[in-house]
Order: structure tokens, then C-alpha cells, then sequence
């Protein structure tokens, strides 16, 4: 066994070092470099922070095999392309919070063996992460999502609507504390205190995808007196000649014959009347939703 290395082989072994992104594969490389240029196990051993068994078993490894890749993580144990294939397609079709459920059914299925960490790494490999999924409402038609996605670019096309088409929703949050991850200094126990009482608190509230707009007021509740004074804040914001377009959920308060009345008199178009199923079909397309998700990350 030749345990010397030709220039080309040290300048290769260079440039896999400074592309390498595994540390153990790297430890690997400046160990075989190291022991090229003279030093002994124990000498690099020190320098790495490694045992000498290990560093022998790296140079040993490099020069009888031509090996810098480490065994564990399932390289005895790839999957073929059929088998990745199918893979792929199962794990698209569920949502496995553990990785070791997804070895699990590799074993069972395929009959190959993966550590947690081979297979975190094939999961990357074939664009996976791991994230919450979105959420959406359970009875979301996405039909009727593309329609009204035609509608509202139909509406928002014509000049005489700018800045008076808005998207508005209530909304109603606790005011009390919730705790969250955040990033506190390892080993110390950092204490928040919590609110005496929980106050829940009332918002209506509209946006204008034009400008992004947000128009907001706090209610002591929401009903109907409530959103049709919402509506009279937002009709004197315009000319009253001018059409305004509000798209909103079908809540019982805004289905209300005093609302829709005081809409049909104020030149106010509403979703009631256009869409009447907006919320089975498109509520997740709310964007006030979004400045409200913000305000309750803020009362948190």
C-alpha cells in the first residue's frame, strides 16, 4: 500500500476541502494531508481533537480504499430510482413529523436500512424540509377561488375603482400572554409574566391591496350597529358618487338587513350580495387576515 500522495492528488484533496461541507469528511481530508507531509497519528490526532485510532482508521481508510466518505447515514443502503421515485411520491402524500417514522417505512417497504441521519440527508437531497403545512378552510373550493380570482382582477382593472375595492374582516384576540421561541442565552431560564386576566379584544378592520391601505377601529363587540358605523367611516373617506366594493366572509352581522340596507342606500357592493358562499369557498384569500396575524403576534 502506497501511503504517499502525488501533487495531483494533494491538490485535489485541497479543492474538496475548501468545497466539502460535512466536517467529519473534512477531518478526513486535513487528516490524510497531515499524515502525507509527516506528521504521526498522535500528532494529528492532537491537532483535530480526535483519537488516534480514529486518525489511523481515516489514513487507512484513504489509502487502501480511496474512502472519505464515513459509513453511517445509509450508504450501505441507497435506494435505487424506481425505489426513490416511489419513495418521493409517499412522502409528498403524507406529512411525517418524525424522520425515523419515514425509516421505519423504508425497512418495511423497501427492506433498506437508514439512520435518522442518512435519511434527514436523502430528505434534503430530494427537496424536502420539515415545516408546518398551510392551512386552509376545511370546505375551500378551489374553483370558486379561480372565479373569484378572475372577478377580482376584472374589478381592480377598472380606473374608477382604485383605492375602492377592500378586503375587511373582525377580528378578536385575548390580550394576555403567550409564550413563544424566541433566542435566550443557552443555560439561562429566562421568566415572562403572564397577565392577571384575559381581556378579549374586538377589532373590525379593512385593507386596500391598492397602496396596501389598512383601515382599522376597536369596538367593545362586533355586530351589526357595529360594522354599519365601520361602513359609514369608510363611505366618508370617498366621494359619494363613487362605488365602493367591500369583500368580506358571510358572518351573520354582515348578512344583517340593517348592514345590507345601509349598503345598497351608500353605493357599498358587498360580498354578501356577489359572493354569497365567500367564506366555504375563499376566506383563506382575506388579506386583512395578514395585518391581523401580525397584531396578534405583537399582543402576544
Amino acid at each position: 500500500m502506497n501511503n504517499h500522495l502525488t501533487p495531483s492528488e494533494r491538490d485535489e484533496l485541497i479543492k474538496s476541502h475548501r468545497k466539502e461541507r460535512d466536517g467529519r469528511i473534512r477531518d478526513r481530508i486535513k487528516a490524510v494531508l497531515a499524515f502525507d507531509e509527516g506528521y504521526s497519528y498522535s500528532e494529528i490526532a492532537r491537532i483535530l481533537l480526535l483519537d488516534d485510532e480514529t486518525i489511523r482508521r481515516h489514513v487507512d481508510d484513504y489509502f487502501s480504499k480511496a474512502k472519505l466518505k464515513p459509513e453511517n447515514g445509509g450508504s450501505k443502503s441507497d435506494l435505487d430510482e424506481n425505489e426513490t421515485a416511489k419513495l418521493v411520491k409517499h412522502v409528498e402524500g403524507m406529512t411525517y413529523p418524525y424522520v425515523k417514522d419515514i425509516c421505519t417505512y423504508v425497512k418495511l417497504n423497501f427492506g433498506k436500512v437508514y439512520s435518522v441521519s442518512g435519511m434527514t440527508k436523502w430528505l434534503h437531497r430530494n427537496n424536502f424540509c420539515h415545516k408546518k403545512p398551510h392551512a386552509v378552510p376545511a370546505k375551500a373550493n378551489a374553483q370558486a377561488q379561480k372565479a373569484f380570482v378572475k372577478d377580482y382582477e376584472h374589478l381592480s382593472k377598472d380606473p374608477k375603482n382604485k383605492g375602492l375595492i377592500y378586503f375587511s374582516d373582525s377580528f378578536h384576540p385575548q390580550y394576555q400572554t403567550r409564550l413563544a421561541c424566541g433566542w435566550i442565552l443557552r443555560g439561562t431560564r429566562k421568566s415572562i409574566a403572564t397577565t392577571a386576566r384575559q381581556t378579549r379584544l374586538n377589532f373590525i378592520g379593512a385593507v386596500s391591496l391598492d397602496g396596501h391601505k389598512i383601515i382599522h377601529t376597536e369596538v367593545e363587540r362586533v355586530n351589526a350597529q357595529t360594522i354599519k358605523s365601520f361602513l359609514k367611516s369608510l363611505r366618508k373617506r370617498h366621494a359619494p358618487e363613487k362605488d365602493i366594493h367591500v369583500i368580506w366572509d358571510n358572518a351573520a352581522y354582515h348578512k344583517s338587513k340593517d348592514v345590507q340596507s345601509y349598503a345598497k342606500d351608500s353605493n357599498i357592493t358587498n360580498s354578501e350580495k356577489n359572493y354569497p358562499t365567500l367564506i366555504q369557498n375563499i376566506s383563506d384569500m382575506l388579506f386583512i387576515e395578514k395585518p391581523f396575524n401580525y397584531l396578534r403576534i405583537v399582543l402576544q
